[in-house]
């Protein structure tokens, strides 16, 4: 009898944590914020010969040699994914974030990101990534490396 009520005060103690760590690990998350500068596409037929698929559903276009110009890059990110996928771009230099986009949905384009203190020539990385837009999960991601364009202004 003194067994069972040791065992049943363990099984109570890891209960009791268990409930309290996913408690605390559902309040960590912090749901991404949508885009604001964003301009909705009511004609696509300029990208479609040019987007990127990731898998059926997750497509998308982005600029692979971008100018730079009064600190901001022009990436010309444009969502094609179904409506179930929200997209997000960040910029890496040297693995380190240097900008990065709010959710972007589908049929949208985003034509630049802020930026500072690039050059032409810069390698950089394109990190996308894909969310599902009821539970925010990861719908995957692809890094691209590009290099910074010159602008065609003078």
């Amino acid at each position: 009898m003194k067994t069972i009520k040791i065992l049943c005060c363990i099984l109570g103690v890891l209960v009791l944590g268990l409930i309290i760590m996913l408690i605390t690990n559902n309040n960590d998350f912090n749901k991404p914020s949508f885009e604001s500068n964003v301009i909705k596409v009511k004609d696509s037929t300029q990208y479609e010969d040019k987007l990127l698929t990731i898998r059926k559903g997750y497509s998308f276009y982005i600029e692979g040699a971008p100018e730079y110009k009064n600190n901001n890059l022009h990436i010309n990110f444009y969502s094609n994914s179904d409506e179930s996928i929200y997209l997000k771009v960040r910029v890496l230099k040297d693995d380190k974030v240097i900008g990065e986009s709010g959710l972007i949905k589908s049929g949208e384009l985003l034509k630049t990101l802020r930026i500072k203190d690039l050059n032409v020539n810069d390698e950089l990385t394109y990190l996308i990534m894909g969310y599902e837009k009821d539970t925010y999960y990861s719908a995957g991601e692809l890094k691209l490396n590009f290099k910074v364009g010159e602008s065609n202004e003078k």
